[in-house]
């Protein structure tokens, strides 16, 4: 998976390997959260990766939600968004009391 997040972010060394570890866990922890499994099917890794770019891009902008300068707008989403949660919805269980 991580070679894959290297070659989809243009990534050609080992400087973000750490970095991009961490966001996998992460990912990985908000999907199995989202989704009430335990754990990580292998066909749900290309969400993963999705989520992970996802991530990334958002460093050092986490609480933008809205900016507008010289004619540019920007607004990030705050959730995973709505085309990952359609398909980690094949995986979602219900949660039993």
């Amino acid at each position: 998976m991580l070679e894959n997040i290297k070659i989809l972010l243009g990534i050609n060394d080992d400087i973000k390997d750490n970095l991009i570890t961490i966001l996998i866990n992460k990912s990985i922890r908000k999907a199995l959260d989202y989704c009430n499994i335990l754990e990580l099917p292998t066909d749900m890794e290309g969400i993963i990766e999705e989520l992970v770019i996802i991530s990334y891009n958002r460093l050092g902008s986490e609480g933008l939600q809205s900016e507008s300068y010289s004619g540019i707008s920007q607004t990030f989403i705050s959730d995973i968004p709505d085309d990952i949660k359609r398909q980690l919805n094949a995986y979602k269980r219900l949660k039993t009391l």
